[in-house]
C-alpha cells in the first residue's frame, strides 16, 4: 500500500520559537507531508528565515506571507495552495508532535474504503475529563461525546480513550479529505482570531460526512504561550460568533434560542462567581448586541 499525500497548513504570527519546534517534531514523523504550507503574518521575517533554512527532505515547502492578521484567512490561503494531495490538514505554530502523530490520525481513513469519513482529530497529552455539572447543566462546552448540543455549540470528546465517531473536531490538530474541505472551507465572516471558525466548519461536514476523534495521535501544547484574549473583547466577540453560527447552521427555533439564551445565562454566572469582571462586561456588550441585531465581530455583508 502506498503511503497517503498530505499537506499541512501552519498559520503562525510573530512566534519563531514555538515555529522550530513544532518543525522540529514534523520532522520525525513516520510518515511525513508531501507538502508543509507556512502562512506567515509575522511583522518580521524571522519565522520566513527558519522555515527556508529548515531542511525537510523529501518534503515540498510552501512559503506564503499575508498582510492582514486572520486566522480563518490565513487558513484558506494555505488551502488555495496545496498541490495534488489526498489530505489537507492544520496544525496551530505550538505543538509538538509525538513521532507517530500523523501515522496514527491517517489510520482510520485508510480503514474506509466507503470514504464516510471527512476529517480527525488528535489529543494533547495530558487532557483529562473532568466533571463539570455548571458547564452541563447551562449548556456551555464540556467533555462529553463530541456531539453538538441544540444551539450548535459542541462537547469535547478529550480523554476519552479509544477512537470514537464525532461530529466536531478541533481546528489546531486536524486532518480532512482535502477534497471535501476545499467545498467547505472556512466562513471569512468570521474576522481576526475567528473564534469559533472549527466549530462551524465540522457542523456543516457532519451533516453529511462522519468525523472522528483518535486518541492515539497525540501532541504537546504549550499553554503558556500568547493566546486569545480572555477579557472583554474575546468574550463579546464569542457570545456574538456563536450566536452568528446559531443562526446560520442549526437556525433560530423556540429550542434553539432558548438553549443559547440559558446558555448566555450561564456565562453571565460563571463569569461573575469567578470575579471575570472584563469577560462579563464583554458578556454583557455581546448580548446586547445580539438583541439589537448588530454583530460586530463578523464581517458585515
Amino acid at each position: 500500500m502506498t503511503s497517503p499525500t498530505f499537506a499541512v497548513i501552519i498559520p503562525t504570527l510573530n512566534r519563531p520559537g514555538h515555529l522550530r519546534k513544532c518543525l522540529e517534531s514534523i520532522a520525525k514523523q513516520t510518515l511525513r507531508p508531501t507538502q508543509i504550507i507556512l502562512v506567515d503574518q509575522s511583522d518580521d521575517t524571522h519565522s520566513k528565515t527558519l522555515f527556508e533554512e529548515f531542511a525537510l527532505n523529501g518534503v515540498i515547502k510552501t512559503y506564503l506571507h499575508q498582510e492582514i492578521k486572520s486566522l480563518i484567512l490565513a487558513r484558506n490561503f494555505g488551502l488555495n495552495h496545496v498541490r495534488d494531495c489526498e489530505f489537507s490538514g492544520f496544525l496551530d505554530d505550538d505543538l509538538e508532535l509525538f513521532p507517530d502523530f500523523f501515522e496514527k490520525l491517517l489510520a482510520p481513513f485508510q480503514n474506509d474504503p466507503e470514504f464516510k469519513l471527512a476529517a480527525g482529530m488528535g489529543t494533547p497529552v495530558g487532557e483529562t475529563r473532568k466533571s463539570d455539572i455548571f458547564a452541563q447543566f447551562f449548556l456551555q462546552q464540556h467533555y462529553g461525546n463530541g456531539k453538538f448540543m441544540p444551539h450548535g455549540l459542541p462537547t469535547f470528546p478529550y480523554g476519552l480513550e479509544h477512537f470514537t465517531e464525532v461530529e466536531f473536531v478541533a481546528g489546531g490538530a486536524t486532518l480532512y479529505r482535502n477534497e471535501i474541505i476545499q467545498k467547505y472551507r472556512f466562513d471569512e465572516r468570521l474576522i481576526g482570531y475567528g473564534y469559533g471558525d472549527d466549530i462551524d466548519v465540522s457542523f456543516r461536514i457532519s451533516r453529511k460526512y462522519k468525523n472522528f476523534f483518535e486518541p492515539k495521535a497525540r501532541y504537546k501544547h504549550d499553554i503558556g504561550s500568547p493566546g486569545r484574549d480572555p477579557g472583554f473583547k474575546f468574550r463579546k466577540q464569542q457570545i456574538q460568533n456563536f450566536y452568528y453560527l446559531l443562526r446560520k447552521n442549526v437556525g433560530l427555533t423556540p429550542k434553539s434560542i432558548s438553549a443559547f439564551s440559558w446558555y448566555c445565562f450561564g456565562q453571565l454566572l460563571d463569569d461573575s462567581r469567578n470575579l471575570r469582571r472584563s469577560a462579563l462586561k464583554g458578556c454583557l456588550a455581546g448580548i446586547i448586541n445580539v438583541a439589537r441585531g448588530r454583530l460586530d465581530s463578523v464581517r458585515s455583508d
